[in-house]
């Protein structure tokens, strides 16, 4: 069974803000770009990207001022922008547990920086890529 880290939250849940996560598997250039551009125009104020742990796909992170979205909100601007059903699924069936949970590490591998760029976490894509 290969261990599983789960991710380190920047901002503690007080702030007014609201985190929306999305987890994009295999993963091509124009899905980080339509998620990372879909999230900010859906008025997220900052969005930020890395590689994900396996090196094909990428998590993505967006922060939106609290009052301007809700809880039905979140799930809607996931899966819109690429995340896996099956993941919000088990947040909506797991209110206890923690939610929108994304891994910094798969075993011996690590997931990339966070980058604020798009373009820099879909560079460090295709050479992880290109390693394989």
């Amino acid at each position: 069974m290969t261990a599983h880290a789960p991710i380190e939250f920047t901002r503690p849940s007080w702030t007014g803000e609201r985190r929306v996560t999305c987890d994009i598997d295999d993963a091509r250039r124009i899905d980080v770009l339509r998620a990372y551009y879909g999230l900010r125009s859906a008025g997220a104020h900052e969005v930020e990207v890395r590689v994900s742990a396996s090196g094909n796909g990428v998590h993505i992170r967006a922060w939106f001022d609290d009052a301007d979205v809700t809880a039905a909100d979140v799930e809607r601007l996931r899966l819109a922008h690429g995340d896996h059903v099956r993941r919000t699924d088990m947040d909506r069936e797991h209110r206890s547990k923690p939610q929108q949970v994304l891994f910094t590490s798969k075993g011996d591998r690590r997931a990339g920086p966070w980058r604020d760029e798009p373009e820099l976490a879909i560079q460090e894509l295709e050479r992880r890529a290109d390693h394989l």
